[in-house]
């Protein structure tokens, strides 16, 4: 609330509110980002879904205000598994292999099992929801995800009656993500730069919050699949 008030004070207003959030957000220069690829080239060929996008629009879920450019969201990524810097993750990630991909249900389910990814998308169905997301590092964006409700996942898992959390696990391969090596050239990497996490990175939700309206598996982000920095095939997308 200061920021705001001295800002309106200097005469400095909503404009400079904004860039000073974009360059957050960016964590580099925007030009520096872009320069020498293409981020959005980041999607495996070969897909047997590409007929599904783009998918029908919910209604529901509007977001409210305009979308955040494609090219800026797909060149703003946390990813810790290949970086920190938010600029460098999408080149870090295009040798990210995600076909085949497999999701393996276990622990409290009746129904135990391995899915293809592909299969699952035809199985589950797709639509695409427009979400705000606000970040604690102060960004913001405004993006449409095309994916499924998580609950539809939760009742083809059938969790059993002690069941009370769902833990999301990802994947674990150093050889991929830099992020994930704790050693270099015979040297151990510094704190934060994968040594301290422990992979693999995993997330966890009650039942109840995994079943909410608004938690959502993203299998496609701007009417297509995701590319690798958007956290390819599947992503867990929670927006509280």
């Amino acid at each position: 609330m200061n920021r705001r008030g001295f800002l309106k004070a200097a005469g400095l207003g909503t404009v400079a509110m904004a860039a000073g959030s974009l360059a957050a957000c960016r964590g580099g220069g925007l030009i520096d980002s872009l320069a020498g690829g293409d981020p959005l080239a980041n999607i495996q060929a070969g897909s047997p879904n590409l007929d599904l996008y783009p998918a029908s629009r919910n209604p529901s879920y509007r977001g409210g205000r305009p979308m955040t450019p494609e090219r800026i969201a797909a060149t703003t990524n946390n990813f810790y598994e290949f970086s920190l810097d938010k600029g460098r993750v999408w080149r870090l990630s295009e040798k990210l292999v995600t076909r085949p991909w497999t999701i393996e249900i276990g622990g409290l389910a009746k129904r135990p099992a391995v899915y293809d990814v592909d299969q699952l998308v035809r199985r589950l169905g797709l639509e695409e929801r427009i979400y705000r997301l606000r970040c604690v590092e102060a960004w913001s964006m405004v993006v449409p995800w095309t994916g499924f409700p998580l609950a539809r996942l939760v009742e083809l898992a059938e969790p059993s009656a002690e069941a009370r959390f769902i833990r999301m696990e990802s994947f674990h391969d150093p050889s991929v993500a830099p992020g994930q090596k704790k050693w270099v050239m015979g040297q151990p990497l510094p704190p934060l730069q994968g040594r301290d996490m422990p992979w693999p990175y995993y997330e966890g939700l009650s039942l109840e919050e995994a079943v909410h309206p608004l938690a959502f598996m993203a299998t496609g982000i701007y009417g297509h699949e995701l590319p690798s920095q958007h956290g390819a095939p599947r992503r867990l997308v929670v927006p509280w």
